[in-house]
């Protein structure tokens, strides 16, 4: 079902401390933390660049889509400091990724297989969630299934099917970042695998857009 959200602005005005618009003021932008210059862009698909600083118009406004966290400094047309802010673009939708055995895994069997189509940044950290399919007579694993978790086939991260059918991280997920083309899998880890048909897991995290 899709649900309709208020639009923001698709120009943006800055004012100074009196409410009056910031003519011929600027706006430049940065990643957090520091001043290392960072793009925002014309348009929704990110393909013209603004430029930064980005002097505003005789309304004291520019149009600037971002993608992720920003550092966001303004200042008048003299150059005077108004405020200096962190800012970020709307964190995309929340993703599910689930996977289900149909049948006892085996060590090395992908359980689960998701490839990106846009540029995503994972959490570092999930909640997770498992339970045991209805109508499957198969309890959780016996002695526990650890999967690994893997980017492009290399190893990210762990989670663990405990005998109890509860699923939690063991560690964190390095290297989080992903770009179109990428996949993240649930790769069976050796052991503990005979007794898991029927058995479901579901991952949901948040994505966003580095």
């Amino acid at each position: 079902m899709a649900y309709a959200i208020p639009l923001p602005n698709g120009r943006k005005q800055y004012v100074d401390q009196n409410g009056d618009p910031l003519v011929g003021g600027t706006v430049a932008f940065y990643s957090p933390g520091g001043l290392v210059a960072k793009d925002t862009y014309q348009d929704f698909d990110a393909t013209v660049l603004n430029s930064n600083p980005i002097t505003l118009d005789s309304l004291g406004s520019c149009t600037a889509f971002g993608i992720g966290r920003y550092r966001e400094i303004v200042s008048d047309s003299l150059g005077n400091e108004v405020w200096d802010r962190e800012t970020a673009s709307l964190v995309d939708q929340p993703y599910e990724a689930g996977f289900y055995f149909p049948d006892a895994a085996s060590a090395g069997d992908i359980v689960g297989k998701w490839s990106f189509t846009q540029s995503v940044t994972f959490p570092t950290n999930f909640s997770a969630s498992g339970q045991v399919s209805v109508g499957f007579v198969n309890t959780a694993p016996t002695s526990g299934i650890s999967l690994d978790i893997t980017r492009n086939g290399v190893v990210i991260g762990e989670m663990v099917i405990s005998t109890l059918g509860a699923v939690s991280f063991t560690t964190s997920i390095s290297s989080p970042a992903f770009v179109p083309g990428d996949y993240i899998s649930w790769v069976v880890q050796s052991g503990g695998a005979a007794a898991s048909a029927g058995y479901g897991a579901t991952m949901i995290g948040a994505l966003t857009t580095v």
